[in-house]
């Protein structure tokens, strides 16, 4: 049994205890509260991470009787106190910025509410891994992040040219980035940085100069990718903005590899290769790829795992495939390719064109429910659909617009499996059973 000493003396709660935690083994509960740890108050869930990590560690906390008490213990750094917390501590900081080509402000009505919701928060960064702007972080913040070694952060770069970052962004100060990168650097916090292409703003020279700035800093900045402006059909009143075309997409590409040479760290999305009309790059192309669930290297990889996950399995079957425009010639070349290995295997692939959003938007992961019964429905179907995780929300099988897996089947007529974009899942859904 672990040993541990204890003395009675902005708190978070303890929803659960993971079993076999160090946490379960000293006598804790759901109920019970942190107070703080080494003489430092809880400021929010974050300081819990940062004081899991820690080797010695004295914790205080108030049990859920309403005694104070405070545990002095030892562990490994890679053994966790085990507690669960229901989230409720942090609410997100909205988005003080008015970004040109924000994607919130191009939505259609009657979307869940949630979607609606702008959130510009550098703990997010660190929780989640979203992208974010840092335009609206104090300085205490700052100084709270290199302390704790909050790291890696990922941050929405888009230029760092201040004057246009501050057009991209909508402000009028504070967009200036690389004293603030170069502060990371300094203090050993790593970061994924994001670009934006908006036409005619910060492609071109300027793309240049951003990557040019940020590989001055690697490898502190970790990676870096550059994606393609999203503009739906609903923009009206909002600045005027070009879809990156082809020719934009193929000079981004050319500067991108150029400054990336050999080291596998900055790379354009995959969608920028489809835009301009070149094949992806092969897996080996994208190294260790953090950004991975950022749309780099997602068709290379989903490719290269299908051709390893088939080698010596029997697929057969009857399915229909769902995907956005932007991943059909993918599809179609698999589904090509397996049914000419597998006799008893029939693939249909079905693109749905983007009415939701425009006709602009082709990734799979914005394709409506409504969408998809509007172009299916009263066609001739495999008894099977299948659709991937990424039209649903996270954890649940709700699409963008509210539409469910249930209404989905009821509405089309056939049994829908949702499959991971993952080729080894995909290959299962499609084996003989």
């Amino acid at each position: 049994m672990r040993r541990a000493t204890f003395c009675v003396k902005k708190v978070l709660e303890i929803t659960g205890v993971e079993r076999g935690s160090v946490g379960e083994e000293l006598g804790f509960e759901a109920g019970d509260k942190l107070v703080s740890f080494n003489g430092e108050i809880f400021e929010d869930i974050l300081d819990y991470y940062f004081a899991d990590g820690e080797e010695k560690l004295s914790l205080t906390i108030k049990t859920k009787q309403g005694k104070k008490m405070t545990c002095k213990l030892e562990k490994t750094a890679d053994e966790s106190l085990g507690f669960v917390f229901d989230g409720a501590e942090l609410t997100p900081r909205r988005c003080g910025n008015k970004c040109v080509f924000c994607f919130i402000d191009q939505l259609p009505k009657g979307m869940r509410e949630t979607l609606y919701v702008k959130d510009d928060d550098w703990k997010l960064s660190f929780i989640s891994g979203n992208y974010v702007t840092f335009t609206n972080v104090k300085e205490a913040e700052i100084e709270r992040i290199i302390k704790r070694k909050f790291s890696p952060l990922y941050v929405s770069v888009h230029a760092t040219d201040e004057a246009v970052r501050a057009k991209l962004l909508g402000r009028k100060s504070g967009a200036e980035i690389m004293p603030l990168l170069q502060r990371f650097k300094k203090s050993g916090i790593a970061v994924h940085a994001q670009i934006v292409l908006v036409k005619g703003i910060n492609d071109g020279d300027v793309l240049k100069r951003t990557l040019e700035d940020l590989d001055s800093l690697y490898p502190t900045v970790k990676s870096v990718s550059v994606v393609p402006v999203g503009l739906t059909a609903h923009r009206e009143g909002l600045y005027p903005l070009e879809p990156v075309d082809r020719v934009t997409a193929r000079a981004a590409i050319d500067i991108t590899e150029s400054i990336n040479g050999c080291r596998d760290w900055c790379f354009c999305s995959d969608e920028m290769y489809l835009i301009a009309g070149k094949e992806t790059k092969d897996m080996s192309y994208y190294g260790s790829n953090p950004q991975y669930e950022n749309g780099v290297g997602m068709l290379s990889r989903f490719i290269a795992e299908t051709k390893q996950a088939a080698v010596g399995r029997v697929l057969a079957g009857n399915y229909g495939i769902v995907t956005g425009m932007a991943a059909e010639r993918m599809f179609r070349n698999i589904a090509d390719g397996l049914i000419e290995r597998n006799s008893g295997l029939r693939l249909e692939v079905f693109a749905i064109k983007n009415e939701c959003f425009g006709e602009t938007v082709t990734v799979s992961g914005l394709v409506t429910g409504k969408d998809i019964i509007s172009q299916l429905k009263g066609r001739q179907l495999p008894p099977k659909l299948l659709l991937p995780r990424v039209m649903f929300r996270e954890f649940e099988t709700v699409m963008l617009d509210g539409t469910t897996l249930d209404k989905l089947c009821g509405s089309l007529g056939v049994k829908i499996e949702i499959v991971d974009v993952n080729g080894e899942k995909f290959i299962e859904a499609v084996s003989e059973k």
